[in-house]
């Protein structure tokens, strides 16, 4: 969303007069803290309005980063006083600096709000929560409703294709070209970037998340099949760090942590041997490393195929819901 933004210095200083005449609160104080920023960045910016006038499109742009002024700012009208002449300072493009215009207005959005226009954080965020998911397969699903969901109610917010950014970036990501300012009927999109790039990122995120969809149901179904060849219809171990693996999934070792308050791995490993009969090392070892706290890469358990069979059988067999483990 686009900003044209009036401040006057006589107007803020008035306002912050009064204001100190009212009573003291939290509203009152933060509406004088406001309205010292906008004096101070209203006298800032007729300061350096001679340096922004000297600049040519597209430098203009730099003029603003370099400034810390807002993206969705386009442009500022300044006042001393009601008498004065505004002064404004305008980054709205000519028609050959709208791609130049719209990299830029990309490029700014990602910087400051990552989570909502980072695709790469997106994936990021995706791969660090699926380890504590109880099921892969749902997560994804719930994931892509809530994208597709997303999608469909910015699509039917505007009925006309031409009139709605976000359905320009996200025909543009589908059909794999730069949204086309120039076009007929797509002008309007420039005063509206973040939709057009939220647009893009969803159409994307859509594409990862059927994709992952598929690995995942492929995946659950080889770990079906790894099931029904290995003997495993009892749950006893067939290694030590299975032990260690489901006393963990079972919540007993975090029990004993919080009930005893052991802190020292050692005196925890030397109570579990006591009544487990697993030798103490490959109890701090797996534990360690399925919490990642290990300095041997690799090892973490959970990233053998046979070590998730079983866990996943032994819950079969014994009729419990698998939780989300805090890792």
């Amino acid at each position: 969303m686009e900003i044209q933004t009036s401040i006057s210095v006589q107007h803020c200083e008035k306002n912050i007069a009064h204001a100190k005449t009212m009573e003291s609160n939290e509203s009152t104080q933060a509406y004088i803290k406001n309205q010292i920023e906008q004096l101070e960045l209203c006298k800032s910016l007729i300061s350096l309005a001679d340096e922004f006038k000297a600049r040519s499109y597209p430098d203009r742009l730099k003029f603003w980063t370099e400034h810390d002024l807002h993206p969705y700012n386009i442009s500022y009208t300044l006042f001393e006083n009601k008498e004065s002449k505004g002064i404004v300072l305008d980054i709205y493009p000519e028609p050959e600096f709208y791609e130049v215009y719209y990299d830029w207005k990309v490029d700014q959005l990602i910087k400051l709000y990552p989570n909502d226009y980072d695709l790469n954080i997106k994936k990021e965020n995706y791969y660090s929560n699926i380890p504590k998911s109880a099921n892969a397969v749902l997560y994804t699903e719930k994931e892509l409703k809530k994208c597709t969901d997303r999608i469909n109610t910015f699509s039917k917010r505007i009925s006309q294709p031409l009139q709605n950014p976000f359905l320009l970036g996200f025909n543009s990501a589908v059909d794999g070209i730069k949204p086309d300012f120039n076009a007929k009927g797509n002008i309007f999109a420039l005063r509206d970037i973040n939709q057009v790039l939220e647009g893009i990122v969803s159409a994307h995120y859509q594409q990862f998340l059927k994709t992952q969809l598929l690995l995942r149901q492929k995946e659950e179904a080889t770990l079906t099949d790894t099931l029904k060849e290995q003997d495993l219809a009892s749950v006893t171990p067939q290694q030590e760090n299975q032990k260690v693996m489901l006393l963990y999934e079972l919540g007993i070792i975090d029990f004993l942590k919080e009930r005893y308050q052991l802190d020292n791995e050692t005196k925890l490993a030397q109570i579990i041997e006591s009544f487990s009969g697993i030798k103490q090392d490959t109890i701090r070892q797996t534990y360690r490393a399925i919490k990642g706290t290990s300095n041997r890469e690799g090892n973490n358990p959970y990233n053998s195929t046979k070590n998730e069979a079983f866990i996943v059988n032994a819950f079969n067999q014994l009729g419990l819901i698998r939780k989300p483990q805090a890792k």
